[in-house]
């Protein structure tokens, strides 16, 4: 299972995930890291200006769903689950249907005298798995897209966070169990023995 932290706003948002089984995918420059999509070209050659522009053309056609290993992390509770006013919810994506990579956090990908064979064997995508040591928290498994705007995922676990109004916990229970009465819901992440999973083959 891979997890999504959820801020529960705008809520369809939160309404189309659990009821269509699919997470929205972006764009490369549309997510939070400012260094997103960096690399470190040397040895350029009189190729350069060629072979920039065809990897910013491939990186800007595979969309990005952001998901984590992370089952009950502080931090992401606070940056991305409205300071654990939100959800986190417990996916699984098929592995056979998606290109599916554990970010590194070992700073921009490093790419040596490319030349234009070389950009699809190198791929975007390489490129979008490497990040900076500071996001490592995230502990990011990123699913890689390029058939449209969502990533089939299968809902099997809704949680609410652990400052979640009341009245707000009571109406998502309500929700998820009209929707789907399979998904497990939880009003907290409190007594549930979170397990880090590892069953996906990671490129």
């Amino acid at each position: 299972m891979l997890y999504k932290y959820h801020s529960a706003r705008p809520f369809e948002y939160l309404i189309d995930i659990i009821l269509n089984n699919r997470v929205w995918t972006s764009l490369y420059p549309d997510l939070n890291d400012p260094m997103e999509g960096v690399y470190v070209y040397r040895n350029a050659g009189e190729n350069r200006d060629r072979v920039t522009d065809a990897l910013k053309r491939e990186k800007n056609k595979v969309r990005i769903c952001s998901l984590s290993i992370n089952p009950d992390d502080t931090l992401m509770w606070s940056h991305y689950a409205r300071g654990h006013r939100g959800v986190m919810i417990g996916l699984q994506v098929n592995p056979q249907h998606y290109d599916i990579r554990k970010v590194e956090y070992d700073g921009p990908l490093a790419l040596d005298g490319m030349n234009l064979n070389m950009v699809h064997a190198i791929g975007a995508r390489e490129i979008l798995s490497h990040k900076t040591e500071v996001w490592n928290y995230e502990n990011e498994v990123r699913v890689f897209n390029t058939r449209g705007y969502f990533v089939d995922a299968k809902v099997e676990l809704v949680v609410c966070g652990r400052s979640m109004a009341s009245q707000e916990v009571g109406m998502m229970k309500r929700v998820v169990k009209r929707l789907n009465p399979k998904i497990h819901f939880l009003s907290s992440p409190e007594g549930f023995d979170f397990v880090k999973q590892e069953e996906y083959q990671y490129a």
